[in-house]
């Protein structure tokens, strides 16, 4: 017998809960979707963004002084100055949250490195190892900007926490790591 649609107030609700996924499992050996998951609707207005960002930069900040685990939802909240409804409004969860962080941080990386490496002196030759140390300087002087602050890396503190009881962080640490080992590739 199969389940009736939901409608009304709790479609849009449970619709809003759930990301864009479907579970399909063998029931009487018969391919049945358990669960459908929407995505989360694009963010475009200007408050909207900025409150986005004052989130991931809470999280971001709190996870590299705390790590994963330790860091708690009320707190990023706190730290942002932001209610609950708008971080659901931007979030489903504390784990989208961290996907997010995570992503947020890796573009941060990437912009910051590219401006750097913009700045340093251009390479006397068109040698690719020459390439490689201007990358590793671009990386030196990203990590002598950071020595005033607080915490730790956000990818190791996760890595840490999360990497050997999370599959969906492993995937998306190890995709972390493999983009950092693939700047060391001449381009």
């Amino acid at each position: 017998m199969a389940a009736e649609p939901l409608s009304g107030f709790w479609h849009l609700r449970l619709r809003r809960r759930l990301s864009c996924q479907a579970d399909l499992s063998g029931y009487n050996n018969k391919q049945t979707v358990l669960f459908v998951r929407w995505p989360m609707k694009d963010v475009i207005q200007p408050r909207a963004l900025e409150t986005r960002e004052k989130i991931l930069q809470a999280a971001a900040n709190l996870i590299a002084l705390k790590g994963y685990h330790d860091t708690k939802l009320e707190e990023v909240l706190d730290t942002a100055q932001v209610t609950k409804g708008a971080f659901f409004h931007h979030f489903r969860d504390r784990e989208d949250l961290g996907f997010a962080v995570l992503d947020w941080h890796m573009e941060q990386r990437r912009q910051l490195l590219d401006v750097i490496e913009q700045e340093l002196p251009l390479a006397k030759q068109a040698d690719p190892l020459q390439q490689v140390f201007r990358r590793l300087d671009a990386i030196l002087e990203m990590v002598r900007r950071r020595e005033g602050c607080k915490g730790g890396c956000i990818i190791g503190n996760m890595s840490t926490a999360l990497s050997d009881c999370h599959d969906g962080f492993r995937k998306r640490l190890a995709a972390c790591f493999d983009e950092m080992a693939q700047e060391f590739l001449p381009h």
